[in-house]
């Protein structure tokens, strides 16, 4: 029976990552009667042995853990793993205490397939380990030219995570009035890229990524956070907007146009999807902008604390609703526009409370999907890190291809079906996909779509042609998956009308005034794993006497390098665009 034991034992440890540090090894502990561990604070355990406990401070035990708490095979659920200097702790152990140790092995080949950094294991630290950041550590730490922009109300500067070389820019921040929101930057920017292995409070997503910090929400912050090359910026905030997303866009066209910019420019936006409103049935249904608008990754919810099938329905790892089975209460928003899922619950992280300025971190400093998004965008740094030429799309196809989608078969997910993006957050496996050895820049799948240019039959306004032909528009695409679809959303100042303002290829039918034809342009094609946006700013001055009418096209000058707006006209008769 013993060897049957062991050779179990030994056979699922070798697909256990093991906590790593530099001066500690990894022992394997057989602990058969929960009783013996009377409390874990913060990683170290308290035997109901004294002697025992002498010897947990003499060799320095840390990171204590349950491995299987819900195996199949009783024994096992009994393993646990720690890190202590050396493996002589374990030794004394079982010759002391025989039946309170029984057995014990070390992890004598350390191998490098996570990074534990020293400030983890603090109260609920756990969603890190679900959404896989020890792995995705052990790839990339961050790099400090990698910048994380963060746009939200105020930032705590007395917070230890938020000092030394973090933060790179800190623009107006000012404590807001209300106390409710007092701490929601500081929580944000700790999780997004928080200071890490200091041995203080918790590790941010982004390790050694920089930060640059703006009391401001707003979408022009994070057009002018991309000015300075951020690599990736968040958005923990915003406005429920209803459930029609035709009205949504033509209401937010200069959000939509900083986005975009934002993205031309190289830099992925991150935006929490919105968290629904208990007690009011199908409320989280809706859209939450600015999250869903274009050229933005939503982030909802997912599950990270408790075992599927297991004696509560609270937190449940990889379900959407925080009840699980419970789509009314604290249920966060989900609809066609949201993008991945990572934890949203009960987070650990560092915060600020503007009624006790010396408590810098809590073991619930967050619960919102505001929480969830930045540990997206920590990711999308650490994934700039390994591969700076990544494009906004790339990191976003990425982080989509290498999510989670078995969470999208789980039962009470199923009643959100293609409202949950492409599923969970997978840290490891992104930044492992991402890294340069592993993926090129050059990536013909992977390219972004842009809309080259626009074909017309004629800039003649309808009812001045002779022969009654009215302009065809026409746009030209480049690296996009067809079959495409597309919006053209009326800019202040035009004065055309399409007869189909959802087609790609519409037809002018009346012009009135001075005949401009002004329209944002938004191009949408079919990739199966991230789909393509792309945008131009389309201005045509339509004319009523002109003497030759002939085919043209709009010059191609909007590559991704080049601003996708056309802001004047060829005053020659031609109307050729700059």
């Amino acid at each position: 029976m013993k060897i049957k034991f062991y050779a179990a034992l030994i056979a699922l440890l070798v697909s256990y990552v093991p906590v790593l540090s530099n001066a500690q090894v990894t022992v394997y502990l057989s602990i058969p009667n929960p009783a013996t561990i009377t409390r874990v604070s913060a990683g170290v355990p308290t035997f109901s042995i004294a002697d025992a406990n002498v010897l947990v401070s003499r060799y320095n035990v840390t990171g204590f853990t349950q491995l299987y708490p819900n195996h199949r095979f009783e024994f096992m659920q009994h393993v646990y793993a720690l890190q202590c200097r050396d493996e002589a702790f374990a030794v004394a152990l079982k010759n002391n205490w025989p039946a309170a140790f029984p057995y014990y092995e070390l992890h004598g080949t350390p191998q490098n397939l996570a990074y534990y950094p020293n400030d983890w294991g603090y109260g609920n630290y756990g969603y890190l380990n679900y959404i896989g950041m020890p792995n995705a550590w052990d790839i990339s730490k961050g790099d400090t030219g990698t910048v994380i922009g963060i746009s939200d109300n105020y930032f705590d500067m007395a917070n230890p995570d938020l000092q030394n070389y973090k933060v790179k820019r800190l623009t107006y921040n000012v404590p807001p009035n209300y106390s409710w929101d007092f701490g929601h930057g500081t929580t944000v920017a700790g999780i997004a890229s928080g200071g890490t292995d200091n041995h203080y409070a918790y590790p941010g997503v982004g390790f050694n990524c920089r930060l640059d910090l703006v009391g401001i929400k707003s979408t022009d912050v994070l057009a002018s956070m991309s000015d300075r090359n951020c690599a990736a910026v968040n958005a923990s905030w915003g406005t429920n907007a209803g459930f029609d997303l035709g009205y949504i866009f033509n209401t937010t066209v200069y959000d939509q146009t900083n986005l975009q910019y934002a993205y031309e420019n190289g830099t992925l936006t991150v935006a929490a999807a919105g968290n629904g409103q208990t007690g009011s049935p199908g409320f989280a249904g809706q859209y939450f902008t600015p999250a869903s608008l274009d050229h933005v990754m939503s982030v909802t919810n997912v599950g990270w604390a408790n075992a599927r099938n297991g004696s509560t329905n609270y937190n449940v790892q990889g379900a959407h609703e925080c009840y699980q089975g419970d789509s009314v209460n604290h249920c966060y928003q989900h609809n066609t526009r949201v993008d991945i899922c990572a934890p949203a619950f009960d987070l650990g992280a560092i915060a600020a409370d503007s009624a006790d300025t010396s408590r810098h971190y809590l073991p619930l400093a967050g619960t919102g999907t505001s929480f969830a998004a930045p540990q997206v965008t920590g990711v999308a740094g650490l994934m700039h890190s390994v591969n700076s030429c990544l494009s906004p799309y790339q990191l976003e196809w990425i982080l989509k291809s290498t999510a989670n989608d078995s969470i999208l078969g789980y039962p009470e997910n199923l009643k959100y079906a293609g409202r949950l993006g492409a599923g969970g957050l997978r840290a490891g496996a992104a930044v492992a996909k991402a890294d340069f050895h592993t993926f090129s820049c050059n990536d013909a799948a992977t390219q972004t779509m842009f809309i080259q240019g626009l074909e017309f039959n004629t800039i003649c306004a309808p009812g001045y042609s002779s022969n009654g032909v009215v302009p065809h528009l026409t746009p030209v695409i480049t690296n996009g998956t067809a079959p495409f679809t597309a919006r053209w959303v009326p800019i202040p100042g035009n004065e055309a009308t399409l007869n189909d303002v959802k087609a790609l290829q519409p037809t002018v039918t009346a012009a009135t005034g001075g005949k401009l034809l002004y329209y944002h342009l938004t191009v949408y094609d079919s990739d199966p794993v991230a789909q393509k946006v792309a945008d131009k700013i389309i201005r045509i001055q339509l004319d009523t006497a002109a003497l030759s009418d002939f085919a043209m096209r709009d010059s191609y000058v909007d590559m991704l390098d080049e601003p996708n707006s056309q802001a004047t006209v060829d005053a020659r008769n031609w109307e050729i665009w700059h």
